[in-house]
């Protein structure tokens, strides 16, 4: 049987190969066979022909079936074109194999696609054939979970020129796929460079940054997700906002007025004495900054009584001085480890050592865009031991209630009812718990247009009805603080 194509025609299919640069393009112009390339069907059916019809060197026939393949690829039929490329695959030619790759790539073999891609980028005739090759048996890879395999063929990808701001982009999400950010930060800053980052993609690259401890990026990304972006979800912008808040806080300070009817222990924190009125406050600075969720805060905290109505010690005479630091372990939970040395700035306080150990949940505290009114809780547990005095403090603190923001503006009000155990080894009766209903008012402050607001004061009062232990658990309870 007479081939249904030209020697003229096989002519140009074998010198196509050499110029191959995609599988999806047609290494023929189909016309010289009789065909077009809008009719990649035919050519096909041409291309088998000849090849069922025999009487081909070895020449024609590998151009014949690089020709087939592509004709296929056109169609979208798959099977066919790896088919037609078995009797090629050991050759290592970038023709062969590039085509190999996109026709198992296709029918979803991506072992073997990763195996081709990387044969083909070996023979690469130009850099950014290496690219397409490289990038495609990345993406192989990544589909077969090979974590080590695509990271280390993505890193061979950082110093090519020929990616475009897309394959930035997705080269970075599979470094962070693979748990590689300070790889996926070069992919993400290069696409940044070609245009700047926004919204979902600013966002992504902004946690990427954040986990490899990159402040600086961290807050540029996160400032590029929130422009433009004015009618998004105003949770979501509030949440970005409130990220940026916390990564910006260097320092901070508090002052506290503490009021309870027993006057036994007013303040939280363990050393500060007795009295009915207490005033408390602090100053830290964080050497580390946000430290992806982990401060270390240096701090200096000093508490007087103002007032005693069983004759303790008031005045200056009070004045008890802390130095010390504090470290939060962990990002996803509110633990905070303190070390300090307790300094005796007035005649009655004490010189001492302190390790405490503090907990804390909440909900409901923190302004809520568009929520008029949520549920809201706390539980607080505070442990402390003075070393030298042998004492060991402890304190837990739970509340359940409704908070709401009338107007929608920055003030939250929440009724609650709460319950207070506390322990204090230096007393007769070393346990007390009340219970008992409240109200806390909290007025955020100190926002702008990136910044979720950094700053409160907070008012709240409860009255306890002793349920066991001592006294100390009933009465009337108050503070009002600020914090900066």
């Amino acid at each position: 049987m007479k081939p249904l194509i030209t020697l003229a025609a096989l002519t140009l299919i074998t010198a196509s190969g050499a110029t191959h640069t995609h599988a999806q393009t047609p290494g023929l112009n189909l016309a010289n066979a009789g065909y077009t390339a809008s009719d990649p069907a035919s050519a096909a059916r041409a291309f088998e022909a000849a090849l069922a019809a025999g009487g081909l060197s070895d020449a024609q026939a590998r151009g014949v079936r690089l020709a087939l393949s592509d004709a296929l690829g056109q169609t979208g039929e798959t099977s066919g074109r790896v088919a037609a490329l078995a009797p090629l695959a050991t050759e290592a030619s970038y023709a062969v194999q590039s085509r190999l790759a996109y026709a198992l790539d296709a029918a979803k073999r991506p072992t073997e696609a990763a195996t081709a891609y990387a044969a083909a980028a070996q023979d690469a005739p130009t850099p950014q054939a290496r690219v397409d090759m490289l990038r495609g048996r990345v993406f192989a890879l990544s589909n077969l979970s090979q974590g080590a395999e695509t990271l280390a063929t993505v890193q061979k990808l950082a110093t090519e020129q020929g990616l475009n701001r897309d394959d930035a982009i997705n080269l970075a999400y599979i470094s962070v796929k693979f748990s590689d950010d300070r790889l996926a930060q070069g992919f993400f800053a290069r696409a940044d460079t070609l245009q700047p980052l926004a919204g979902d993609v600013a966002l992504d690259a902004a946690y990427s940054a954040q986990r490899v401890k990159d402040r600086e990026a961290t807050a540029r990304y996160l400032k590029r997700s929130l422009d433009g972006e004015e009618s998004g979800d105003p949770a979501r912008r509030y949440q970005v906002r409130r990220g940026l808040a916390d990564l910006s806080r260097r320092a901070g300070a508090s002052a506290s007025l503490f009021y309870d009817d027993t006057g036994s222990q007013s303040a939280r924190v363990p050393g500060a004495g007795s009295g009915n009125l207490q005033v408390g406050t602090e100053a830290y600075f964080r050497p580390l900054g946000y430290n992806n969720g982990r401060p270390v805060d240096v701090f200096f905290r000093a508490f007087e009584t103002l007032d005693s109505r069983r004759g303790d010690p008031t005045g200056s005479e009070t004045v008890q001085g802390w130095i010390g630091a504090r470290i939060k372990p962990f990002a996803g939970q509110n633990l905070i480890l303190e070390g300090s040395r307790l300094v005796s700035i007035g005649d009655r306080a004490l010189d001492d050592w302190m390790v405490r150990a503090a907990w804390s949940t909440s909900s409901g505290l923190d302004l809520h865009p568009g929520i008029a009114a949520s549920r809201m809780h706390q539980i607080y547990v505070d442990v402390a031991h003075l070393t030298r005095a042998n004492a060991t403090f402890a304190v837990v603190d739970g509340r359940i209630g409704r908070s709401y923001q009338p107007g929608g503006g920055s003030l939250i009000l929440a009724p609650f009812v709460g319950a207070t155990l506390s322990w204090d080894s230096g007393l007769a009766r070393e346990a007390a718990l009340g219970v008992g209903p409240g109200v806390w008012f909290r007025l955020w402050t100190r926002q702008d247009r990136y910044r979720a607001p950094q700053s409160y004061i907070d008012v709240a009062l409860q009255y306890r009805v002793r349920l066991a232990g001592d006294r100390r658990a009933e009465g009337l309870f108050g503070n009002v603080s600020f914090t900066y």
